[in-house]
């Protein structure tokens, strides 16, 4: 980002396409219809808030999804915050942008009352876990989740 003016925000109806393709992004294997009905419900749902961060020239350059849950791992008191997504495109990562995206999700989870923030990512995701990491997150378990299809017959 060097000088470059970034300024973090709530998301605004007028960003749905530019958040959509970066969700997209975060998550290819989630049908396009499906981010859209998340994004159309996103704006009537009080618990929950996406941050972006638009560059001085208009581009949106990640967000980040936080909302609140009754448990997280390893959190002590419930509710607790809770990072849904968190996405920064490649050509802006180490530059402080997420960093000011998760700032933005603490800050929210603050003004609740919250003193908690939990997130988490798939096991094999080693740069987020390094982007936690260095925010002063701790890694406090790891889940493997397995499937069985069963047909009655």
């Amino acid at each position: 980002m060097g000088d470059e003016p970034l300024k973090i925000r709530y998301v605004m109806e007028a960003d749905k396409a530019n958040w959509l393709a970066l969700r997209q992004e975060l998550w290819p294997e989630t049908p396009p219809q499906e981010h859209e009905a998340e994004i159309h419900a996103y704006f009537s749902m009080p618990d929950l808030a996406t941050f972006v961060a638009i560059a001085d020239n208009g581009d949106m350059l990640g967000f980040l999804e936080a909302g609140l849950r009754s448990y997280g791992e390893g959190c002590a008191s419930h509710p607790v915050a809770y990072v849904e997504g968190w996405y920064v495109l490649p050509s802006h990562r180490r530059q402080g942008v997420g960093r000011r995206l998760m700032d933005a999700a603490e800050e929210w989870a603050l003004d609740r009352g919250l003193r908690e923030i939990g997130s988490d990512m798939l096991v094999n995701n080693e740069i987020s876990l390094k982007a936690h990491a260095a925010l002063g997150y701790t890694e406090v378990e790891r889940l493997i989740h397995v499937v069985k299809k069963i047909d009655s017959a």
